[in-house]
C-alpha cells in the first residue's frame, strides 16, 4: 500500500471518528435537551401546585378572617342589645324608683378633657349643662345631689356612665360641681335623692 492509500484510509477513519463523535455529542446534547425540558415541566407543575395550595390558603383565611369578623360583630351586637335590653327594663320598672329614692356616697367631677366627647347615651358632653354619670340610673333621670359638708344641692340629669373609681356613686359635670361646691376639693360625700323622668 502506498503512503496516499494510507493517509486516504487514515482520513477516512479520522472523519469517521468525528461524525461519530459528532453524533454522540448531538444525542448527548439531544438527551440533555430533552432533560431540561422534563425538568422544567416537573418545575412548572411543581409551581403551579404551589401556587394553588397558597390560593386556597389565601381562600381559607380570607373565610377566616370573615368568620372573625362575624363572630366579633355579632358579639358586639348581643353586648348593645343585653345593654340597651338592662336599660328599658330600668327605665320601664317603676318599683326600681321606689325601691332606691335616696343614696349616700361620694362624688368626684369631670369637665374640659372630656368636653364635646360623645356620652354613653350618645348625646355630646356639655361640662356648663347640669348633667351626671351614673353606673345604672337610665338615661334622662333627674337626680337632685346635695352636698353633705356644706348643704349646696343641684338637680342633674343622668346622661353618662360612671364614675370608675371604687367608692364613687356619681360624676357631676363640671357646671354641676360648681353648684355644690366641689370643684375645689375634686371629691364630696353627697346624698343623692332620685326624682324621677
Amino acid at each position: 500500500m502506498s503512503k496516499i492509500d494510507i493517509s486516504i484510509k487514515n482520513r477516512i477513519k479520522l472523519i469517521g471518528v468525528a461524525t461519530f463523535c459528532t453524533f454522540a455529542c448531538l444525542g448527548t446534547n439531544t438527551a440533555k435537551a430533552a432533560t431540561v425540558e422534563q425538568k422544567s415541566k416537573i418545575f412548572r407543575r411543581s409551581q403551579s401546585k404551589v401556587q394553588l395550595k397558597s390560593q386556597q390558603y389565601h381562600k381559607q383565611s380570607l373565610s377566616i378572617t370573615k368568620d372573625l369578623l362575624n363572630s366579633n360583630s355579632q358579639d358586639l351586637k348581643r353586648k348593645n342589645l343585653v345593654t340597651r335590653e338592662r336599660d328599658r327594663e330600668l327605665n320601664s320598672n317603676s318599683n326600681y324608683f321606689q325601691l332606691a329614692q335616696t343614696a349616700s356616697g361620694q362624688a368626684s367631677w369631670y369637665g374640659p378633657k372630656f368636653h364635646g366627647r360623645p356620652t354613653a347615651s350618645g348625646e355630646q358632653f356639655n361640662q356648663n349643662a347640669h348633667t351626671a354619670a351614673h353606673p345604672s340610673l337610665p338615661f334622662g333621670t333627674q337626680v337632685k345631689v346635695t352636698n353633705v359638708n356644706n348643704g349646696r344641692s343641684v338637680v342633674v340629669r343622668i346622661n353618662d356612665r360612671g364614675p370608675f373609681v371604687g367608692g364613687r356613686i356619681i360624676d357631676l359635670s363640671a357646671a354641676a360641681a360648681r353648684a355644690v361646691g366641689l370643684v375645689q376639693s375634686g371629691v364630696a360625700p353627697v346624698r343623692l335623692q332620685i326624682l324621677g323622668r
